[in-house]
């Protein structure tokens, strides 16, 4: 297993979408970038998929870094029971899981390579559900990679095999 925002590749066996978002990905790499600019990503090219796409800014705030949802798909706002679009991650998910998601962003920011992953997750007061996610840097006009488009699989928790225990997500008390 690597560690939180390292590389994963995406695996032979995961579902065809996640290769189709992964080639739409790389399509935009044309003329020799290593990540596409931000303006290249269509949410209409795959529009089948845009219901699992959640898009992640990352941003230089007052207080450091921070994460924004720019845009959260309705498959997600399914599985929390909420859209959380323009809301920070600190504001949305429990300590432990925004300081997950700054490392992994951050890590991802570094690289600028794709994330896969799978994972088990307990939402409270929800039955353990699984997902895998693929991550994908684009880069902002200033050249560095400043927002992220992934790609979700939700799944009920006995479809999803997995070596770690479940993370414990919290959704913050909706305003």
């Amino acid at each position: 297993m690597t560690g939180y925002g390292e590389e994963a590749k995406l695996p032979e066996h995961a579902e065809p979408d996640f290769h189709q978002f992964m080639e739409y990905w790389k399509s935009l790499t044309a003329g020799g970038k290593a990540i596409p600019p931000r303006s290249q990503f269509d949410f209409l090219a795959l529009p089948s998929l845009t219901p699992r796409y959640a898009m992640i800014e990352w941003f230089d705030g007052t207080r450091g870094p921070r994460l924004r949802y720019r845009f959260f798909g309705s498959s997600h706002q399914e599985h929390i029971g909420r859209d959380v679009t323009g809301r920070l991650i600190d504001d949305v998910w429990d300590t432990r899981t925004s300081e997950l998601a700054h490392e992994l962003y951050g890590n991802l920011s570094k690289s600028g390579k794709p994330h896969f992953w799978r994972r088990r997750v307990e939402f409270a007061g929800s039955p353990t559900m699984g997902f895998d996610r693929l991550i994908c840097p684009l880069e902002e006009v200033d050249g560095r990679p400043r927002m992220f488009i992934g790609l979700w699989k939700f799944y009920v928790a006995s479809a999803v095999e997995s070596d770690v225990a479940p993370h414990a997500l919290t959704i913050r008390k909706a305003d």
